[in-house]
């Protein structure tokens, strides 16, 4: 588990995990690609990524969010 901060505009790559991974929008908006759906999250809510789903975000405001791997290690399969 860990506490992800972004600027607007910033975020990760294309990427997916061999498990389940669950996010916690704490303050700020992001843009979420999950398995070519397009998503918003905002403050309060609670995204479920499943394993092996392609997923990537990018912060369309300052954005804080919990993000929680449901694995012992962190492993990433970057596709971009």
């Amino acid at each position: 588990m860990f506490v992800v901060i972004a600027e607007i505009g910033r975020g990760p790559v294309l990427h997916r995990h061999r498990y389940d991974e669950v996010v916690y929008v704490i303050e700020g908006h992001s843009r979420w690609i999950v398995d070519g759906r397009e998503l918003d999250a905002g403050p309060g809510e609670i995204l479920v990524v499943r394993a092996g789903e392609k997923h990537k975000f990018v912060a369309i405001t300052p954005l804080r969010q919990i993000d929680i791997h449901l694995n012992p290690t962190f492993e990433q399969e970057d596709l971009e």
